[in-house]
């Protein structure tokens, strides 16, 4: 409709919201073909809102591609132009982009007193929560994570806002909950994120990939880094007839995605569990 009409403002503004839904549903071409509209129009209507807009959606492309260098240099980008033109979000949205490329990183430890005053002062946003235990967990600190995580559990989950965060938050609680081999929990969880099992975790700022077959689909390659490297970890555990090859080659894959691309907590467990493998 606005393209009939002639509106670059809906346009820009339609396209923004397809790549959301888009990327949600898979559609990786349809979603970088509304990424390059809002590209274009951002840059010949010159609208300091509109290019906030690309520039932080863009950055979370790159998030979802596993590109954390090209991620944290858009939400730099967007940091500024979203501070120069008055956008009350700029910074909560460079604070979410900055951590998952500390996550893919593996440096997400760092950033722990960062995120304590994100919920500080954004109590409502569960995500930071779900941030909080990941974050304990890359600094080597399980048990603040297992608090963190049997806190949100307490009720099964359900004083976790079901908005736009709810996805990204019960994704990152069951991150945890499979590092802290949580099985009670892993099994609400799983009955939680089971109706999306077709879906991708994406909000424009930024999100993390699902299941082999998408991530490859997407060019995901920090999720597909991280799926290898659990599901090699899990069929070396249950060590069933063909099990062991099968997990070596999974590692090996997770370990040699990980050097490449910098994702140096990746490398470090999947190099751990192919020691242990041996």
């Amino acid at each position: 409709m606005a393209e009939t009409l002639g509106e670059p403002d809906a346009l820009f503004r339609a396209a923004s919201y397809r790549v959301m839904t888009a990327v949600q549903s898979g559609d990786f071409d349809q979603a970088d073909r509304c990424l390059e509209t809002m590209r274009t129009l951002s840059a010949r209507l010159q609208q300091p809102t509109l290019t906030w807009n690309y520039t932080f959606m863009a950055a979370g492309e790159a998030i979802l591609r596993g590109d954390h260098e090209r991620s944290e240099q858009g939400a730099e980008a967007a940091l500024q132009v979203g501070i120069e033109s008055g956008q009350p979000d700029a910074f909560i949205f460079y604070t979410a982009q900055l951590l998952s490329a500390r996550l893919q990183q593996g440096r997400l430890g760092e950033l722990a007193t960062m995120i304590e005053a994100a919920i500080a002062d954004n109590p409502d946003l569960s995500a930071f929560q779900a941030w909080l235990a990941l974050a304990s967990l890359q600094a080597g600190d399980a048990g603040h994570a297992r608090e963190l995580l049997e806190a949100a559990a307490a009720d099964e989950f359900a004083s976790v806002p079901y908005d736009i965060l709810w996805l990204a938050s019960i994704t990152m609680f069951a991150w945890a909950a499979v590092e802290l081999r949580a099985g009670v929990v892993s099994e609400r969880l799983y009955e939680l994120l089971a109706p999306y099992h077709e879906q991708i975790q994406f909000i424009g700022t930024g999100g993390e990939g699902p299941a082999t077959d998408l991530n490859t689909r997407g060019n995901m390659k920090f999720a597909a880094a991280w799926t290898q490297l659990h599901w090699g970890r899990m069929v070396a555990e249950r060590s069933a007839a063909g099990d062991t090859e099968k997990a070596r080659e999974l590692l090996t894959q997770a370990q040699a995605t990980a050097k490449t691309r910098g994702y140096a907590d990746i490398e470090r467990r999947a190099t751990q569990a192919l020691q242990h493998l041996d």
